[in-house]
């Protein structure tokens, strides 16, 4: 379980940081975007949001990405249109879907692809490594991870390939190839030096101690554990210098130190509840606790097993109640305080079938949520394509009456000149007449042949002038024959 908590915090360094949520933003791209006039700006905000929300609502972030990617893909804006399919799979991804992340981000790459956007293409082929790696397929991880770090040493940003080392050390760890491991990550290590970068060098110093750790070689952990939490101090990452206590005190545990271990693990505890991580301070009570069952001291146990059950009581944390019961109840057995132990036994086993009936639950809602936002998202595409299509309709209408009226002003135009045989005009008038009445009908022939011809010539320029001097060319002969008829009736 231990071995376990200190993955995780390996693999935090996958993830993006988590920031809290920040209402003010959103009210503000709210209201940019309902203020703005151009789709691009619409597509843009929608993204922002969709990143603001990626931690609270992961439904409502993949909704608003997809809004966005529709308008790329109407506008055809390929690096919008990539940006989104990556955003959507790396969602997908957080929400352990990893079959959509992994085809949402490919299709990401083949547009980066196609339009040489190397930067992005570097930052998809990562994104794609950690879908695999989440996935438990390190090998396939393995390989974009490469690409990503080959990508990024051609762009010479030095930040990203540090990144991308530590992922493919990572990599290694998990495959417990540690030497490998050892390698890349002392790689990162010396690059993060090369650029001050203090808060990546005591995070690498911190996971090049956690392999030595499995490696059971204390003294090299230990070492780089106390360079990692002297840079933490000096930066005065909270965060980062109680998970370097606790590393600590878990190497003197190790080494069966237990007044060191118990030194450190309660100054880790400290700063937990300086930061408000009232769970990480049950978690390390049980710690503790089982700790002191293991070395057979079961008052000790008891006493800190209990301050963890208040503790995870009052914080509602299920999964950590749950370890305390099991931890007293183990302990009061050892003792031989039956009564006792029976209890926690049955507190033990109805908290855990409570919480396998809220996963089925959960897992229930989760189906019967997506079935609703399929069914949502379905009548909102239905409902689109029906606003398309009357729209279309009245475009329709609207050209099909405005094509009549030009018809019927080009019929009586032409009548008109015909008509004017009875009265005695100048040469120029009748040419100048003649020539404005088929300057009309040919714009009026453009204008009706122009999505045919859009349609034929993909929008090229050069085929549509083709098409254009093709027509003028047919009526030019058409205007001479009947500038002679019409003049000959209408001149005197």
């Amino acid at each position: 379980m231990l071995r376990r908590y200190w993955i995780i915090h390996l693999l935090l360094l996958l993830t993006f940081s988590a920031t809290a949520l920040n209402q003010h933003i959103i009210d503000s791209l709210n209201q940019v975007y309902g203020s703005a006039d151009h789709d691009t700006t619409k597509a843009l905000t929608l993204s922002l949001l969709a990143e603001e929300l990626k931690y609270s609502n992961l439904d409502t972030a993949i909704h608003l990405s997809k809004e966005a990617l529709e308008i790329y893909q109407a506008l055809d804006h390929k690096k919008g249109i990539a940006n989104s399919f990556s955003a959507i799979g790396n969602y997908y991804r957080n929400k352990s879907e990893y079959e959509l992340a992994i085809e949402n981000i490919q299709k990401a790459i083949a547009i980066q692809e196609a339009i040489n956007d190397t930067r992005g293409l570097s930052a998809s082929l990562n994104n794609l490594g950690i879908a695999y790696d989440f996935k438990g397929d390190y090998d396939k991880a393995l390989q974009y991870y490469f690409k990503a770090l080959r990508m990024r040493e051609a762009l010479q940003d030095s930040i990203e390939i540090a990144s991308a080392l530590s992922n493919v050390a990572i990599i290694y760890y998990f495959q417990e190839n540690y030497d490998q491991s050892i390698d890349y990550n002392t790689k990162a290590l010396n690059l993060r030096r090369e650029l001050n970068d203090k808060k990546g060098v005591a995070t690498s110093l911190n996971n090049i101690g956690v392999i030595y750790m499995d490696q059971k070689k204390h003294d090299s952990a230990l070492d780089n554990f106390i360079k990692s939490l002297n840079i933490r101090r000096e930066i005065g990452d909270k965060a980062g210098i109680s998970h370097s206590i606790g590393n600590i005190g878990m190497i003197y545990r190790e080494k069966d130190q237990y007044d060191e271990a118990l030194k450190y693990y309660k100054e880790s505890m400290q700063m937990m509840d300086e930061l408000s991580n009232r769970q990480g301070v049950a978690q390390l009570l049980n710690t503790i606790a089982q700790w002191n069952y293991q070395r057979e001291e079961y008052e000790v146990s008891i006493e800190y097993g209990l301050k963890s059950l208040v503790l995870s009581r009052e914080i509602g944390a299920k999964d950590d109640i749950k370890q305390a019961y099991k931890n007293l109840r183990h302990t009061y057995e050892a003792m031989k305080d039956f009564k006792n132990a029976y209890k926690y036994m049955r507190r033990y086993s109805g908290i855990k079938d409570s919480l396998f009936n809220e996963a089925k639950s959960k897992e229930l809602g989760k189906l019967e949520a997506q079935h609703e936002f399929e069914t949502a998202e379905a009548e909102r595409k239905r409902a689109k394509e029906a606003r398309l299509t009357a729209l279309a309709e009245e475009q329709g209408r609207r050209n099909n009456l405005q094509y009549s009226g030009i018809l019927i002003f080009l019929i009586m135009l032409g009548t008109a000149l015909v008509g004017l045989g009875r009265l005695s005009i100048s040469v120029k008038l009748a040419e100048g007449l003649i020539f404005f009445t088929f300057l009309l009908f040919f714009e009026f022939t453009l204008v009706l042949l122009d999505p045919y011809i859009e349609a034929f010539s993909s929008g090229a320029p050069a085929l549509k002038l083709g098409f254009n001097a093709l027509l003028a060319a047919m009526i030019f002969p058409l205007h001479a024959f009947f500038e002679e008829r019409v003049k000959q009736r209408i001149v005197r």
